[in-house]
């Protein structure tokens, strides 16, 4: 079970939030002094202070338009659905942020665009130019189905933060919140033109900036597209307009796109999420297609112990997808399973990526272009001359096994190979029950070093890059292909002790900031095993 942790900005709360009271009544206080306002959508009135539950405001209108301060707090009863638009008029202030939470017992409250005379709002939650905002313990929806004048039928927002403003806007936190049904009624043709979010944080031009966003313990259900979208337009920023964003010990559930999406940003951190079924369909108005996760022009991000499981849809459907124009990408200590496109795909102009002590299993059994790991020059945000392969791609001590047979996929998986100036070894290519897998080379690879790897089933042509290769079962301890512990070395196994040892490659980011607990070097294997002082195994396992 998720274990949560209470946020700060809701301390004020604990005893109607976790204790199941209500807090007394709070005292008259100057303008300057904290104050929470109460919101009750069954017994409150506009006309009332909302300074305590038994005086609380009725509406979002009432709240959108209160003149809030740095370090306020507004409380929705919980059990109580509230619809309308949340329109965030105030900012708050360093340390003292305004806080939207719960107070009272019950499920969380709802937040809901829908429903709504006139229509139902693109967002439910709008925040132009606003920032230093908390929001913890509320549920926010948006199941469109009614057209309202003047908004576009493909447009769903759960929250939807603007900055147009050319200047950088601070401090966001989303901590216990639910982000469900944020549907469309229709999508755009254009199939990237689609960026329904349940979170999205939007910038129009490199000058305005994000900074610090927080999204943690928080679950994301169905919905059109993306849970929390970073940037998710089409427009090309060429550099970075978010930094130091955490996303970690989140839920992603059934979501029609990706959960996860970070374009143009400066330090990310996703970490420790759990992702089931993005790409999914049959949920409101839902695209079909998504990995679990998706970066682009990011600079300096780390992709940490997360799962993604049973990716689904036509083109990029991966357990994680690190499209173009990445620069020092780790990924480390990942379970990806049944991926319907790729374990991992990486596309072009990529510099310093490094896949480590992952394991990936039965992903890449579509029959167009699925693969294991899928490689290619491909970068949407330039012409065609200037697609170019990536460089400086470490593969190392990951396991990767493949028993998928189907009808249409001939019993195999694609590893697709386009690299330059990188770096694959020990690792396990394991394909069995009848399976194999099949080399495809694009291009002309240059400069790489392919050492050390064990092949089971492998195409002759995958095996041949290898100047060492090993061969054979790697003797896996289990059989149980839906557990990640099946994947153990068993002590007879070929692969023991059987790789080599080369320095492990980073950034300088690495043990600092956002990623003050990611060593530079990493100490353990997959399953937490410290590393050995000799010879390494092949493999995420290093016991």
């Amino acid at each position: 079970m998720r274990r949560h942790r209470q946020s700060a900005g809701a301390l004020v709360l604990a005893a109607a939030v976790w204790g199941g009271g209500i807090p007394a009544a709070a005292p008259a206080v100057a303008a300057s002094t904290p104050v929470t306002y109460y919101v009750d959508s069954s017994t409150g009135s506009d006309s009332n202070s909302g300074t305590s539950p038994s005086s609380p405001w009725k509406s979002l209108a009432k709240v959108s338009g209160a003149a809030l301060n740095p370090g306020d707090t507004v409380a929705f009863n919980r059990g109580e659905t509230f619809t309308g638009q949340l329109a965030v008029k105030r900012s708050g202030a360093a340390g003292a942020p305004i806080t939207y939470t719960s107070y009272g017992t019950g499920s969380l409250p709802v937040i809901t665009g829908s429903g709504v005379s006139g229509g139902d709002y693109c967002s439910t939650v709008l925040i132009k130019d606003y920032d230093h905002l908390a929001f913890d313990s509320i549920q926010i929806e948006n199941p469109r189905t009614v057209s309202r004048p003047g908004i576009d039928d493909t447009c769903a927002y759960g929250v939807q933060v603007v900055n147009d403003k050319a200047s950088t806007l601070s401090n966001y936190t989303f901590r216990h919140v639910t982000v469900a049904n944020v549907n469309s009624i229709a999508q755009t043709a254009n199939f990237d033109s689609n960026v329904q979010s349940g979170i999205a944080f939007e910038s129009y031009a490199l000058a305005d900036k994000f900074d610090s966003i927080t999204v943690e313990d928080s679950h994301f259900q169905y919905g059109t597209r993306f849970g929390v979208a970073i940037n998710p337009e089409t427009r090309v920023l060429n550099g970075a307009s978010a930094s130091n964003v955490v996303i970690r010990d989140n839920t992603c559930d059934q979501t029609g796109g990706s959960c996860f999406l970070v374009k143009w940003t400066d330090h990310a951190l996703i970490q420790n999420n759990d992702i089931e079924s993005s790409g999914s369909t049959g949920h409101g108005f839902q695209i079909g297609r998504g990995s679990g996760g998706w970066i682009l022009g990011t600079t300096n991000v780390v992709i940490d112990h997360n799962v993604s499981q049973h990716s689904r849809g036509p083109h990029d459907t991966a357990g994680f997808h690190v499209d173009a124009r990445n620069t020092n990408v780790l990924m480390q200590y990942n379970y990806f399973n049944d991926a319907q496109g790729h374990g991992v795909e990486i596309l072009g102009n990529n510099a310093n990526v490094i896949l480590r002590y992952n394991v990936i299993i039965d992903s890449g059994y579509r029959t167009d272009d699925g693969g294991w790991v899928y490689t290619d020059a491909y970068d949407p945000t330039v012409g065609q001359a200037n697609q170019l392969v990536s460089s400086g791609v470490y593969l190392y001590n990951n396991t990767l096994s493949y028993a998928v047979q189907t009808p249409s996929n001939n019993s195999s998986t694609e590893f697709r190979y386009g690299l330059k100036n990188s770096f694959m070894y020990n690792n396990v290519f394991d394909c069995t029950n009848g399976t194999t897998t099949w080399l495809h080379t694009l291009g002309t690879p240059v400069n790489n070093t392919v050492t050390h790897n064990l092949f089971n089933n492998a195409g002759a042509a995958l095996v041949a890059l290898d100047s060492a290769p090993v061969t054979g079962s790697p003797a896996f301890a289990g059989t149980d292909r839906s557990a990640a512990d099946s994947f153990k070395l068993s002590s007879t196994s070929p692969a023991r002790a059987a790789g080599v040892s080369r320095p492990d490659p980073g950034f300088d980011a690495l043990g600092s900031g956002i990623f003050a607990g990611i060593p530079a070097v990493p100490n353990q294997d997959f399953y937490g095993h410290a590393l050995p002082a000799g010879t390494p195994s092949i493999g995420a396992d290093q016991s």
